[in-house]
Formats: C-alpha cells, structure tokens, sequence
C-alpha cells in the first residue's frame, strides 16, 4: 500500500505530470507521422500484377474453372496452411473483381485497424484509472500494429492471411472474454467468439491454438455453463479432425520431435521471434529481448492463474500474449530451423514475422503497466518491457522512415515490368522477381489476358498497336525531357527491347506513377513503360522502365517518348 500512494504521490506531481503529457503528445505526434508515411506509400505502390503466392493462388483458380481441379482444393495444404477463407477472397476477386490489387490491400489494413481497436477497448478497461498509463499504451499499440517494418503483409496479396487471421484470432479472445463479464454478458457475443476463431483457423494453422486458449478462457471466468465449454471442446475436435487428413507441412523448422531433443535451440529461436526488429539487428540482442517477453508473459500468466480477482480483461490481454507465444512456437516447429541461430550476415526473420511479435508486445505491454503497483517484480517486468517496446517502435524510427519508400520501390519496380506482359515479351532476367517459372508464368499471362484480369483489366493492356491520338486526349505544354541509354535487346535482334532511362517533367523530377508511351515515327503504340518514382530518392530525375516490340523496321533514332498524364494530357518527351 506504501509503495502506491508514493507511486501516486510522484505521478500526481505537477512536473512530473507535465513532463509525462508533453513526451506523450511528442510520441502521438510522431508515431502518427510514421503512420501516415506508412500509409502513402502503401497506397501509392498499389500494383495490379501478381507476386509470389498470387500467380499459384490463380493457377488453382484456372485449373478449377477450367475442370482439372475439383472444390476440395479449398481445403487442401498450402506451405502447412489450409488457407480456405483467403482462397475464397481470390475466387471473388477472380469472379467479380478481374484479381486486382485493391482489394486485399484493403482488407489487411482494414483487420490491422480493427485489431488496434479491439485491443483499445480491452486496454481501456484494464488501465482506466491510470490514464496516462493508458495513453503510453495506446500510442505503443498504434505504433507497433501499423509499424512499417511489417508493410509485407499489408502489401502483399497474400498477406491476408496473416492480417485476417491474427486479428480474428486476437478478436475471438477478446469478445469471448467480455462474452462473460456481467456488465456486458451476452450469448451472442460467445457464438461471434467463436465464429471469429473458425476465420483465424480457416486462415492458417495457427488458428487451432485459439481453441484451447478460448476453452482455458471461458473456464476460468467461472461464469460458464456446460453447454459452452462441450460447444468449444467439440468445436475443436471437428477442426482438428478436418485439418489432420491429408496435412502436410514444409520440409522446414525443427519440426515437434525437433523440439523435443533440442529444448534450447528452440527456446532460442522462439526469443529470437519475440525480439521482432530488435532481432533484426542483432541476433543476440533481440534473443535478449524476445527472452525478457517470455519470462514476463509466463510470469503474468502465472498470476492471472493464481489471482481469481484478476479482471476478464486481464485474462483476455494474458491470453492473447498466450496465443501469440504459441504462434512464436509453431513458426520454431514448421518454419525455422536452428541453422538460422548460426548465420552470421543477412535478416534472420522474413518481415511478416514481425506481425505476431508486434501483437505481442502490444497486449503484454498494457498488462505490465498494469502490475506496477503490484511490487518490486511488477515494476521490474513494466521497466524491462518498457525499455524493449522503446527499441521496437522509437528505437527502430530509421528503418520505419526508410522502410516504406523501399517496399514502395520494389511494387512500382514490379509494375514497371508489368509492362512487358501487355507488351507480350517475355524477360527471364526481370520478370523472374515477380514469378521464377518462366512457363508458368508465360501460361497465366495468357490466361490473365483472356480472361481480363490483373493488368489486363487496366487501360493501358488496349494501348499496344493503337495511334497515339486515339489514348490521349490533348497535349500541354509541359517540358519533358529524358535520358536513355541504348535500349538493350532481348533475343539478340532489334526487334525486342528493354527500354530504360530517366524523366523530368518541366525540370523537376515525377513524383507519381506516370506511363510512357513509346511509338514509331507514325505515332503507333509499339511499346510500353512506367516511372519508379519512389526508387528517385534525392535524384534529380524519375527512373522509367519498360519494353517495345516490333521494333526493327524503325530506326530506334525516330521512336519517341511520350508522357501520358492522370488528365490524360501528353508531352513529347525529348531525349537527351
């Protein structure tokens, strides 16, 4: 009682109070900066051409719509997934929404937003007497929920199964244990519950250690009834029973006899998970860190056990950090191996699996600064994990200022070579960053193109073989000029070229994606590109990129550049 009333005495000072809203409100301030930049450049770099696990994703969706594929792919393994709701998402993007890019771009930001939130409500309840407490974590969760380390997921197509999944597994724990407070109690809330932990399982296999959890859960708010308990126990023996028959997984990670023999190693990398971007930068330091995460959650579990009078929003936030452990767990199990401990140079964790690790420190955070009045071990588990939330969100404000522009970067890079699918050239060397089975890839180009999906539901696929005055409407005035060396040829002739070079626009470099006709002497269409603003960094010009065919019966002195803008005005860009 003693050591609250002299924590108290001091927050209560008016220096120190001052003190602490002034470096609150510099926090919000810049972690709404980071947000913001975050956001801009994701919407900016928003491409229409697949990558990665897009082109198989639509692969299964021809093999189906053309009959060499029954429905039960649906539920079939994918990377030791059985990833049914995001390949739901990709047949109606197929179907209805010609596969573009938006979509899911939408979908990931719109479950990470409703993640932050959900955690708000639940945060709001365990600190609402400490307010300024209550801010610090609110500014951490915003911060580390829509950091920019993690702008894989959210740029990524297939990201959707992580965002959809780790936030309807941290909503399901969360509604399931308001689903019992007495203030709120309400049997609709525990079928949603239960509802959001089919969509957490329906995305990946991590969503089975939701059930457990929601079971452990709905007994210890002693204010269940049989019938819910038997509910989840059957719930869960259905999905396992359906996620067993025929599962595969990755010939990856330790795998769970792995586990067994080396307790260590796998202890290793499961801190090595929870440093998140401190791992990043030094594996020793972020097992450190990832090890202070894990004693600290496995002490605040404990004592959620032990005291019956903690809140249900208490046991919500320590069983979300439970299922987060859980996940760093499996990920040891199916995906990383020890051999990763020994590397010496390169990222020791692909960036989507900064996602569990932010969600982690975000629920456990809340929770420490909760038990600061509860003695000397809660005040060193608030400080240490103070200290490391520090490190993962401000200590990390280079990479989160840089990291945006370069993912950015890399999907206009990507849209640029896009290109050379509506030009209908085929460029091994390039095209083999969005996709590396050049047959394949070829295959679904024809495919997309029949069909009009993708790129070929843009403007831009009818440009090829068309007269200039029949894509623009006007010219302007604009100057444009551009730099280009000698365009490379692709099969030896002149016939096939790569296009390159750099644009300024009335002497200023293009800061937004525009295209770039190249024509003949006619004013055909005979080839196509787009600029990269984002790779200009402090350049004084915007880099292009693209591809023109048929081009031997001109002389690559009368091919001309021109800059198409978003009103559809045009300028003829010389070249210097």
């Amino acid at each position: 009682m003693h050591d609250r009333s002299v924590v108290r005495g001091i927050v209560r000072h008016p220096s120190m109070r001052y003190m602490a809203i002034l470096l609150l409100g510099v926090a919000a301030l810049l972690t709404l900066l980071l947000v913001c930049r975050t956001f801009w450049f994701l919407f900016h770099s928003v491409t229409n051409v697949p990558y990665a696990d897009q082109w198989y994703m639509l692969e299964e969706i021809q093999r189906v719509r053309e009959g060499h594929s029954r429905w039960t792919y649906l539920w079939s393994p994918y990377w030791g997934q059985r990833i049914l709701l995001p390949r739901l998402v990709f047949l109606v993007s197929a179907k209805y929404l010609h596969f573009s890019m938006w979509p899911f771009i939408l979908i990931n930001v719109a479950s990470q937003i409703s993640m932050v939130a959900v955690l708000f409500a639940v945060v709001r309840r365990v600190l609402h007497p400490y307010r300024i407490a209550f801010w610090a974590s609110v500014i951490a969760i915003v911060h580390l929920l829509l950091s920019s380390l993690q702008m894989e997921i959210f740029i990524e197509a297939i990201g959707i199964q992580y965002t959809v999944g780790y936030a309807s597994a941290v909503a399901s724990i969360c509604v399931m244990g308001t689903a019992f407070d007495r203030k709120v109690a309400s049997e609709r809330r525990f079928w949603i519950a239960a509802l959001l932990g089919v969509m957490s399982t329906t995305c990946f296999a991590i969503g089975l250690l939701v059930w457990p959890i929601l079971i452990f859960e709905v007994w210890f708010s002693g204010a269940w009834r049989r019938r819910h308990l038997v509910t989840l126990t059957a719930l869960t023996v259905v999905l396992i029973a359906a996620y067993v028959p025929g599962y595969t997984r990755p010939e990856m990670g330790m795998g769970a006899l792995g586990i067994i023999r080396h307790p260590i190693s796998a202890l290793s990398i499961v801190a090595l998970i929870l440093g998140g971007s401190v791992s990043l930068y030094s594996r020793p330091i972020g097992i450190v860190a990832g090890s202070v995460g894990l004693v600290t959650a496995c002490g605040v579990l404990i004592h959620v056990r032990r005291n019956r009078g903690a809140s249900l929003a208490e046991t919500s936030l320590a069983m979300v950090c439970c299922f987060l452990l859980a996940s760093a767990l499996s990920i040891a199990v199916g995906r990383i191996s020890p051999e990763w401990l020994a590397g010496t140079s390169g990222q020791p964790l692909p960036s989507r699996y900064l996602a569990p690790t932010f969600v982690f420190w975000a629920a456990l955070f809340p929770l420490l600064l909760s038990y600061w009045h509860s003695g000397r071990s809660g005040r060193i588990g608030g400080a240490a994990a103070s200290v490391i939330v520090l490190m993962l969100t401000f200590g990390t404000w280079n990479w989160q200022w840089r990291m945006p522009a370069e993912w950015a970067g890399i999907f206009q890079s990507f849209d640029a070579i896009g290109s050379g699918f509506v030009v209908a050239v085929s460029d091994q060397a390039f095209m083999s960053r969005l996709f590396p089975v050049e047959d394949l890839r070829e295959r679904l180009v024809n495919y997309m193109r029949e069909q009009h999906l993708s790129i070929f539901a843009e403007p831009r696929s009818t440009w090829m073989g068309r007269n200039m005055g029949s894509i623009a409407l006007r010219s302007n005035e604009r100057k444009c000029f551009a730099t280009m060396p000698p365009a490379i040829s692709l099969d030896g002739t002149s016939s096939t070229l790569r296009v390159f070079g750099t644009l300024t626009v009335d002497e200023k470099p293009v800061d937004e994606r525009l295209d770039v006709l190249i024509t003949d002497s006619q004013g055909t269409v005979i080839g196509l590109a787009r600029t990269i603003p984002a790779q200009r960094g402090g350049n004084r010009a915007t880099d292009f990129f693209g591809y023109a065919r048929n081009a031997e019966r001109n002389a690559l002195s009368t091919l001309r550049l021109i800059i198409v803008f978003a009103d559809k005005a045009w300028c003829v860009a010389q070249v210097l």
